[in-house]
């Protein structure tokens, strides 16, 4: 990485640092984040109308779980592992809400959140002149207007990667936007998210998917078949909204969030 970043792995972990010293997990949740970065408003803004669907549909789940899990209060505040969990973690859950909250945000960090960043990747990097990872000469310094065309056409070049670390690039785009996911993508194509999708060993299910059957109780195993029909649900609108679109926005399909980042 240090090959094509223009920060050193000393600048990446300084950033992370400083990051990592304001952040909460409210920071992740989906609509903080779009009210810190102020584009409630934006008109056709595509992964803030996407999420909110997906994250709300994944919060009614946790709150189904935790409501099939805990009777009443009095049981949420008797659960010895859950106590001992947020003294490991020095955090304070004083209620169901809370914990709907930040299990919500966690899922979707790890699953949608990651998603989007992640396979967005070579339509956003793939092409190195477009967008590089790091640049080889410094900003201009001044006016473009006392250089030749020839000059400015010399100073852009010079500024872009060499073969190596853009060859480097284009390989790690490619890496990181499809090889988690692409075996299984086939697979999926006519796949209905209510039948269990055919399992490629190594590869990451789809979100509401998992290896072993978990929900084997049958008021966990309802609330999960609930779970899945509105994920079916916002993705059958989604392609309704994608077939109107100029550029459709793939990256939010439930057919195409794994369930989190590792297999």
């Amino acid at each position: 990485l240090c090959s094509v970043f223009s920060l050193t792995r000393a600048g990446q972990s300084l950033l992370i640092d400083r990051f990592l010293r304001k952040w909460t997990i409210d920071t992740n949740e989906h609509s903080h984040d779009i009210c810190t970065r102020g584009v409630e408003d934006l008109e056709g803004y595509t992964y803030r109308d996407f999420g909110v669907t997906i994250a709300s549909a994944i919060e009614a789940y946790m709150s189904n779980m935790l409501s099939a899990m805990y009777a009443n209060d009095e049981d949420f505040a008797q659960d010895v592992e859950l106590g001992e969990w947020c003294r490991f973690l020095k955090i304070k859950i004083p209620n169901k809400q809370q914990l709907t909250k930040l299990l919500s945000t966690f899922v979707y960090t790890v699953s949608v959140r990651h998603a989007v960043l992640s396979h967005s990747l070579w339509d956003t990097f793939g092409c190195v002149p477009y967008s590089p990872f790091a640049c080889y000469e410094a900003p201009p310094v001044c006016s473009q207007a006392a250089r030749t065309d020839e000059e400015v056409d010399a100073y852009m070049l010079d500024m872009l990667p060499g073969k190596a670390p853009s060859a480097h690039q284009v390989v790690l785009s490619w890496m990181l936007a499809t090889s988690s996911f692409t075996p299984l993508s086939d697979a999926y194509e006519s796949c209905d998210l209510l039948n269990r999708p055919q399992e490629v060993e190594g590869a990451l299910l789809p979100l509401s998917h998992w290896n072993e059957d978990l929900m084997l109780h049958p008021d966990l195993h309802a609330i999960h078949v609930t779970f899945q029909n509105a994920l079916v649900e916002a993705a059958d609108s989604f392609d309704s909204i994608n077939a109107s679109l100029m550029y459709p926005y793939v990256y939010l399909s439930p057919f195409a969030i794994p369930n989190s980042i590792t297999p």
